[in-house]
């Protein structure tokens, strides 16, 4: 009597993992995906929150009028102590830039619109 498996088995097995594979790795890669995606966006809900707490201990700050803004970066929502010194992007791995990332309060007739910008946008406006 024999023992172990025959080639025809062990095919069959390989065949049935690789079709296993085929179906689950795009399943994880997109939930992976999807995870990061959520977390970029509530990292910028985090820096726009930061960003209203700045507003409220610094009213004399704010724009007074109608479509006029203000630019807070994230290096002044650091030295405040309102974000994490080490906020990360999850889709790059990379640290936000102080300077390059900012958030630009707006007035407008219904309140203060905060918008979360990057690179060129901070030093414009």
């Amino acid at each position: 009597m024999k023992k172990g498996f025959t080639l025809v088995e062990l095919l069959a097995v390989i065949g049935i993992l690789g079709l296993i594979g085929l179906i689950t790795i795009p399943v994880v890669t997109n939930t992976l995906n999807k995870s990061k995606k959520d977390l970029y966006e509530a990292q910028l809900s985090s820096i726009k929150d930061a960003a209203k707490v700045w507003g409220v201990d610094n009213l004399s700050l704010l724009p007074g009028k109608e479509n006029d803004s203000i630019v807070v970066t994230l290096g002044m929502l650091k030295d405040a102590g309102l974000v994490d010194e080490d906020l990360k992007d999850p889709r790059t791995k990379e640290v936000f830039d102080d300077d390059n990332t900012c958030v630009v309060v707006t007035m407008t007739s219904k309140g203060y619109k905060y918008d979360v910008s990057f690179d060129n946008d901070c030093k414009t406006n």
